[in-house]
């Protein structure tokens, strides 16, 4: 992600402080973290004061974090990310610090309540970063319209592929190949479920032959960059029932 994309979404961010009554945000989901850097975050805070952005970091990642994150302050913690993250407030002369109580475990919280100085107001500020997300910028539906082209790629050769006497194991490892090949990732880990394991809401992959009129399911979804696909699609090898039309005529009465 570039340095003008990141100042951009952070601005925005900042835009919520005087709503929320804090000078500072500490956050902690790493799909918060990454969508406002581009940098997957792992055992790291993000730490967004009115000034500076603090990458809060162990040992393991400062190498990586300093090569990738631009403009971004890294700080390595060697006692605790509690006590660099009052450190940075301190230094900052963060008052009213926020924090999203349904990023934190019971176990956080106390801590945080804990180790936080007096001088620090701690102020639940829930859903700012969510709320930047809901709107996609062009960069992000590029990103998502990519995760469904190859998606459909996907399918295409599926279509292909699923005949009488293939596994629904055969089909999995065709997916991890086409995976691999087209440097992307799974949204989820795929299911191919056939004949009555289509009926389990998560089948697991198993090493089932397709038979003759069998109904075979694909979900699965394709992650590009964090942006991700996520469809469904029954395939049908021979006769379709009577009654999987019925069902299919009223799923589609109830999507509409």
């Amino acid at each position: 992600m570039n340095k003008s994309t990141v100042n951009t979404r952070v601005k925005k961010l900042r835009a919520f402080f005087s709503q929320y009554d804090i000078d500072a945000l500490l956050i902690q989901k790493d799909v918060n973290i990454a969508y406002l850097t581009g940098f997957p975050a792992e055992e790291s805070w993000l730490f967004v004061t009115r000034k500076k952005l603090y990458y809060i970091t162990d040992f393991r990642y400062i190498l990586e974090a300093k090569k990738c994150l631009k403009g971004v302050v890294i700080k390595e913690y060697t006692k605790s990310a509690f006590h660099t993250l009052f450190e940075i407030a301190k230094q900052d002369k963060v008052k009213r610090l926020g924090f999203d109580e349904n990023h934190l475990t019971v176990a956080q919280f106390k801590r945080l309540k804990k180790e936080a100085p007096k001088a620090v107001q701690l102020k639940t500020a829930n859903g700012l970063v969510e709320n930047l997300r809901i709107i996609k910028d062009s960069q992000e539906i590029k990103l998502t319209r990519e995760a469904l082209r190859v998606h459909h790629k996907a399918l295409k050769q599926l279509k292909r592929l699923i005949k009488p006497g293939k596994t629904e194991r055969d089909i999995y490892e065709h997916l991890e190949k086409f995976i691999k090949a087209h440097k992307v990732g799974f949204s989820f880990p795929p299911i191919v479920a056939s004949g009555p394991n289509a009926a389990l809401p998560h089948a697991k992959i198993t090493d089932r032959k397709f038979q003759a009129n069998d109904v075979v399911l694909v979900d699965m979804g394709i992650d590009v960059k964090g942006y991700k696909s996520d469809l469904t699609r029954m395939f049908f090898l021979g006769k379709i029932s009577r009654s999987i039309l019925e069902v299919k005529d009223f799923v589609q009465q109830a999507q509409h």
